[in-house]
């Protein structure tokens, strides 16, 4: 009975290894969100969203409806010389074919700047008042060319190819969904333990579009207790690779008016929501189901 129980418990731990091994060489996210973000959602600094622990990996979907130019978010560095990753991608649908992608993080101790890569940061986050004579950053540009993956960190080339289309691409198991990688920035050096530091993300062309924003590490974490925001955000992205229909009319790709103007939400969308214990059903909510599905991607 003695050794029966011992190679149970042997079995049991092994399986539990081999199950942790699969879950980080998928390579998901938590969702930072309660659902897809858009419109006034993060828009700046102060705005930004907080990341309540940025030794685990996240990602959020959001919408850049022309409300503001870049998407927000912030953290308090945990130990000296931290790595830090941020990616991005888009959903491969046609329209947003020429979506590329900038990021930034802002924060003491960090490079100064030089005056090719400010020129390249728009003016709205040049302004933001974030930016004080002890902070630098480091700043990440999509290529142009998309036709390979030779852009991406070692981590995610091990997990994307280039598709049908000639992109690179990343299937993402769980929610079998795929999406364009436009930027990938991985082990970025955040110096000093303790202080504060911005990410902000944005389209390279002033335009509307749909962006998934993975950040933090490569370390998976879905049981630690979190504080998960709920966006303003009302339209329905449970869609947002729109793999059961198309959304252009929903969530155009727009070039934005100098003003600002928001791209209207002309359906009204509001998220829906099952009863306690429920899910939607994988047709855009059309059913709920008693079936429990965990919610993870790389944006």
């Amino acid at each position: 009975l003695g050794w029966h129980l011992v190679e149970s418990t042997i079995t049991g731990m092994l399986v539990a290894i081999l199950l942790a091994a699969s879950v980080t060489l998928a390579s998901p996210h938590r969702n930072a969100l309660t659902r897809g973000s858009c419109d006034d959602d993060f828009g700046s600094s102060s705005a930004a969203l907080p990341i309540s622990d940025p030794t685990i990996s996240w990602s959020f979907k959001h919408y850049l409806a022309c409300a503001h130019r870049a998407v927000w978010m912030k953290f308090t560095n945990p130990s000296a010389d931290f790595k830090f990753y941020v990616g991005i991608g888009v959903p491969p649908v046609p329209r947003f074919e020429s979506l590329r992608t900038d990021a930034i993080i802002i924060g003491p101790g960090l490079p100064k700047l030089s005056q090719s890569d400010m020129a390249l940061i728009p003016a709205d986050v040049r302004d933001d008042p974030v930016w004080t004579s002890t902070m630098g950053a480091i700043f990440h540009r999509s290529p142009a060319d998309q036709s390979t993956c030779n852009h991406l960190g070692t981590v995610m080339q091990g997990h994307s190819k280039v598709d049908g289309v000639g992109r690179c691409n990343f299937f993402e198991r769980y929610g079998q969904t795929n999406s364009w990688r436009v930027l990938d920035a991985d082990n970025n050096n955040i110096p000093i333990q303790g202080e504060s530091y911005y990410v902000a993300v944005w389209l390279q062309a002033r335009t509307s579009g749909k962006i998934g924003i993975a950040f933090g590490t490569w370390v998976e974490n879905f049981w630690s207790k979190q504080n998960i925001i709920t966006p303003t955000c009302t339209r329905d992205m449970t869609d947002f690779h729109e793999k059961y229909k198309d959304q252009t009319s929903d969530f155009p790709m727009e070039a934005c008016t100098s003003s600002g103007t928001e791209i209207s939400n002309s359906t009204g969308n509001v998220v829906k929501k099952c009863p306690l214990g429920e899910m939607c059903g994988r047709t855009r909510c059309a059913a709920c189901s008693k079936n429990y599905n965990v919610s993870m991607g790389c944006g």
